[in-house]
């Protein structure tokens, strides 16, 4: 058996491109649901920390990189998707039907993740978090754009 998926890794490129899609969701459900302690109330705070400061009730700021951590998250996500599963639709997507697509599955896909924490009382349910990771997936739609532009680019040139 694990010859056989040897050779597909090596022999395939979709193959390849899919088991680095499977790494990126399976980091991603750890950092969200699997490394998570439970919490008594999963709805206290559901407008979460819309900035990298949040201002205790003592007035005191503190520096947070969640907005920071959400975005760079799901970006990679949504390029690995797209590197998958974008290539195969005829004809090629433009750039706004990727980054819409990207924005749209990173949504569901934090969706998804925020009621599973939500039912499973794992971390707190929050409207921020859905804005940054799609936001993220945005960008990673449109890094996907970008790349993908510069290879045809370069693929011209070298012809």
């Amino acid at each position: 058996m694990l010859r056989g998926r040897a050779g597909r890794l090596r022999g395939s490129s979709f193959f390849r491109r899919l088991n680095a899609l499977v790494f990126v969701t399976v980091m991603i459900l750890f950092r969200t649901l699997l490394n998570r302690d439970l919490v008594a109330d999963p709805l206290a705070n559901v407008m979460g920390s819309w900035g990298i400061w949040v201002v205790a009730p003592d007035g005191t700021r503190t520096l947070t990189t969640e907005c920071i951590e959400n975005v760079l998250m799901m970006a990679p996500f949504t390029f690995m998707l797209l590197w998958a599963f974008g290539d195969r639709s005829v004809p090629p997507m433009r750039a706004g039907t990727a980054v819409w697509r990207s924005a749209r599955a990173a949504f569901l896909f934090s969706l998804a993740i925020e009621t599973l924490q939500l039912l499973l009382r794992l971390g707190t349910w929050q409207l921020s978090d859905l804005a940054y990771n799609t936001l993220g997936g945005a960008l990673g739609g449109a890094a996907y754009c970008v790349v993908r532009a510069v290879a045809a680019k370069g693929g011209k040139a070298g012809a």
